[in-house]
């Protein structure tokens, strides 16, 4: 590591790697997934995810934390090695039994939507719990939105904004937007159109698909900010080329307030494509 980092040494990862080969050539765990993720991203090597998987594995049937989580994301994308969800499974429990958050959150994912598992979403909150209590900024997210829909667990508006706030104090642009719908709407704190709109723009800022429709929305019915079609088809735009059927639909209306007719039935037909319907009553009319 003193190589790979720059500790106390000038950084030069083709020394790394000699190291970190000797050192799994004698079964450390620890060294097996740090030549893995030299392979993986190219670090002092030709980059080559089948070795980096091999490298993982190895480590991870070490007991190394790390590796078991790097090898069951392997599993999971189908990177270095075949897809297999119950392989990728089994690797995230393996590390999130030592305490892994990141694989704790992975756990949440796959029993929250039935990967390689039958959905449980008690368990899914479980895991989401355990990884939100170690400071995993997705996990308070996810956990925040078990909380608001009530999934494994009680509806509670007020803990679903806690975890959202958690999560957005990490950056999570995900919690950015949940926070905006607690506020829009009332629930879990005091309804604050402006709040919301503060937060759905920070969420927009930030990459959030669903910030950047919700930011649009606002500005197209002026909801805790002056109407300002400009403005929403602004932040609509990058929503509605990710495929999010509602922005298609109102960047539509963004053009034909401003009588580009051939833009707005462009987007129109975008979200009547996907089943949005006032996008296909406006094409039919």
């Amino acid at each position: 590591n003193c190589y790979k980092q720059g500790w106390h040494a000038k950084k030069d990862f083709k020394t790394a790697v000699l190291w970190y080969e000797k050192a799994a050539a004698q079964g450390n765990a620890a060294a097996q997934r740090s030549l893995g993720y030299c392979y993986e991203f190219g670090q002092g090597v030709k980059k080559d995810m089948k070795k980096a998987a091999v490298l993982y594995e190895q480590g991870a049937n070490g007991g190394d934390p790390d590796a078991q989580r790097n090898i069951a994301t392997c599993y999971k994308r189908g990177e270095g090695v075949p897809v297999d969800l119950k392989k990728a499974l089994s690797w995230y429990i393996k590390a999130a039994k030592q305490n892994h958050p990141l694989a704790q959150s992975m756990l949440g994912d796959f029993y929250s939507k039935g990967l390689g598992v039958p959905q449980d979403l008690k368990k899914a909150f479980y895991w989401y719990k355990k990884a939100a209590n170690l400071n995993d900024g997705n996990a308070q997210n996810s956990l925040g939105g078990c909380y608001y829909n009530g999934n494994g667990v009680e509806k509670d508006y007020a803990k679903a904004v806690f975890w959202y706030q958690k999560a957005a104090e990490q950056g999570e642009s995900s919690a950015f937007y949940n926070l905006g719908i607690c506020y829009e709407y009332g629930n879990g704190a005091e309804k604050d159109t402006k709040k919301a709109a503060d937060y759905y723009a920070e969420a927009a800022e930030r990459g959030s698909i669903g910030g950047q429709y919700a930011i649009g929305n606002c500005y197209f019915y002026g909801i805790g900010v002056d109407e300002d079609e400009e403005k929403a088809a602004l932040y609509l735009k990058p929503s509605a080329e990710s495929g999010h059927m509602d922005a298609q639909y109102l960047l539509g209306r963004c053009y034909e307030s401003s009588e580009d007719l051939e833009q707005a039935v462009y987007w129109y037909t975008k979200a009547a494509k996907q089943g949005q319907d006032e996008a296909q009553y406006d094409l039919a009319c």
